[in-house]
């Protein structure tokens, strides 16, 4: 059974905040000035490569997104655990000084 665990009112106003100005952004002309990249790193276990993530990390220079991802495949059921363990070593991979959470 998949269990949920419900955050409190100032996430969830954050995040329709984020979303709302997202939409807002990609209605603005896009110029080469203000461009900032977002990336999409499918790193696996990014503890085990860190060269990749910090190199998406220096990609993004302060300015960008990175978002570090890692797919598993199988019954949602089944690899809840593995899962879990795999969400933990996204949130422990070490950041350089400049890089937030």
């Amino acid at each position: 059974m998949l269990e949920t665990a419900f955050g409190d009112a100032r996430r969830g106003f954050v995040y329709e905040r984020v979303r709302v100005n997202l939409k807002k952004l990609s209605k603005q002309s896009v110029h080469p000035k203000n461009w900032r990249p977002t990336t999409l790193v499918l790193s696996g276990n990014p503890a085990s490569r860190l060269t990749l993530t910090r190199f998406a990390g220096w990609l993004a220079g302060g300015s960008g997104i990175v978002t570090l991802a890692n797919i598993i495949v199988g019954d949602v059921h089944e690899k809840l655990p593995e899962r879990k363990d795999m969400l933990d070593a996204l949130i422990d991979t070490p950041r350089a000084p400049n890089e937030s959470r």
